[in-house]
């Protein structure tokens, strides 16, 4: 990978956290590691259709990890170096 390649990469990654909902679901996601869809739109006050948006393009980031458990998909914060350094920065400003 070219180091332009890692700079687009990068600049997609910011793009998709650039909602401060999404940054809020992130936060959430990292506090509690099964964070189902159902607790995140109760906690945002939000609608389940537009929680599960923000939590499908943050899982495409590859930001979060979709795990269903029953009826419900739980998610919780990916493990690659890049969701760590986005959560620590960005759950300091919550």
């Amino acid at each position: 990978m070219t180091k332009q390649d890692k700079l687009n990469k990068l600049a997609d990654a910011f793009k998709s956290v650039s909602d401060p909902n999404r940054l809020r679901i992130l936060c959430l996601a990292s506090s509690n590691k099964n964070a189902c869809v159902s607790d995140i739109a109760k906690q945002l006050d939000q609608s389940l259709a537009i929680v599960s948006y923000h939590l499908n393009a943050l899982a495409e980031a590859g930001f979060l990890v979709a795990k269903r458990k029953g009826k419900n998909i739980c998610y919780t914060l990916s493990d690659d170096a890049l969701s760590l350094e986005i959560n620590n920065l960005i759950c300091k400003y919550k």
